[in-house]
């Protein structure tokens, strides 16, 4: 049975009062290949970016507890 790797949970951006992603959630399990279809401003990158951010953050987050 194949791990997640990523699992992302009713994921919402908001830039100001405009929701750009509203609540989405998916999981990548290892060793699939995901792509993401649809019409431009449709926040592709947008949802992209959330993930790569919150990946980022948590990494950061985990460097700095081991130095204390």
């Amino acid at each position: 049975m194949r791990q997640n790797i990523i699992e992302v949970s009713h994921l919402t951006k908001k830039f100001k009062k405009f929701i750009a992603v509203d609540g989405i959630s998916f999981t990548v399990k290892s060793g699939t290949i995901y792509g993401f279809i649809g019409p431009n401003g449709s926040e592709k990158t947008t949802t992209i970016k959330s993930i790569i951010g919150a990946i980022i953050s948590m990494i950061y987050n985990a460097s700095n507890n081991s130095r204390m």
